[in-house]
């Protein structure tokens, strides 16, 4: 479980005001349970990629804590995966190596890759296989295409075993009939691994379909002014997204958005 508690962020700057920071996230505070699937929407700029950063820890709060499995000492932090809106594969490295690469950096298992190898290449192949990517494992990034890759970097997070998966808007860069297959990939990989994931995202289709609870950024600056439970049942088929109460749950989510964003006056 993940746990922030009244989180405060703001990035330094030079201000006539005297203030030395501009805030972007003000007093946010959100529980988020082990195991579960999240989602975080807002308005662009709100804040959400930052919220995850700090989730991360690449970032520290100036106000408030953020409590993983009900502590907050330096050791408490989990072992954290992390997949963007572009896939940033290695070029000069294949689909297999790119997999691989995480465990070659990440301090559990990197003096253990000569060792144990076959055992980690078997690993790889077996995601890349769950995806349907197997018989590309020897392929180049370039070869492949933009959902492939997409399911790449996927692998890639999920290599070295996470306890928590940070989803970027992993799928923002594709099509709309790429984007919902690899829905139907992302649920698959979370049922069967059942790590917690936190992701970001601008499709509020997409945060209803994967998630459990959604949280709703709003304001400037942002902080939590919604929380939506979604509760059907899973695995959840595609034909979900025309159910009645599917579209009325995305038509609350949007109203919430639209209320909460600065009007624009002409």
């Amino acid at each position: 479980m993940i746990e922030l508690r009244g989180v405060s962020f703001g990035y330094p700057v030079r201000r006539n005001d005297g203030k030395d920071h501009q805030l972007v996230l003000d007093d946010v505070s959100m529980r988020i349970d082990a195991g579960s699937f999240v989602s975080v929407v807002g308005p662009s700029g709100c804040g959400k990629t930052t919220l995850l950063k700090l989730i991360a820890g690449l970032l520290r709060p100036l106000k408030g804590e953020i409590v993983y499995g009900g502590s907050n000492g330096p050791d408490s932090r989990p072992l954290i995966g992390m997949a963007f809106q572009n896939a940033v594969l290695l070029p000069w490295r294949t689909v297999l190596e790119n997999v691989i690469f995480p465990l070659e950096v990440v301090k559990r298992w990197r003096s253990e890759l000569r060792r144990r190898r076959h055992e980690f290449v078997g690993r790889a192949l077996a995601l890349l296989r769950s995806v349907g990517l197997e018989e590309y494992a020897h392929r180049m990034p370039w070869e492949l295409s933009g959902g492939m890759q997409q399911r790449v970097s996927l692998c890639r997070a999920l290599i070295h075993e996470p306890d928590v998966l940070l989803l970027d808007e992993p799928f923002g860069a594709l099509d709309m009939l790429t984007r919902e297959e690899l829905w139907s990939v992302l649920q698959d990989l979370w049922i069967e691994r059942r790590c917690t994931v936190v992701m970001v995202t601008h499709d509020l289709r997409e945060a209803v379909f994967l998630s459990d609870t959604i949280y709703v950024l709003g304001g400037r600056p942002a902080t939590v002014i919604g929380c939506v439970t979604v509760s059907y049942p899973r695995p959840r088929p595609l034909d979900v997204c025309y159910r009645d109460d599917f579209v009325r749950t995305t038509r609350d989510l949007r109203d919430l958005l639209e209320r909460s964003s600065p009007k624009v006056v002409t």
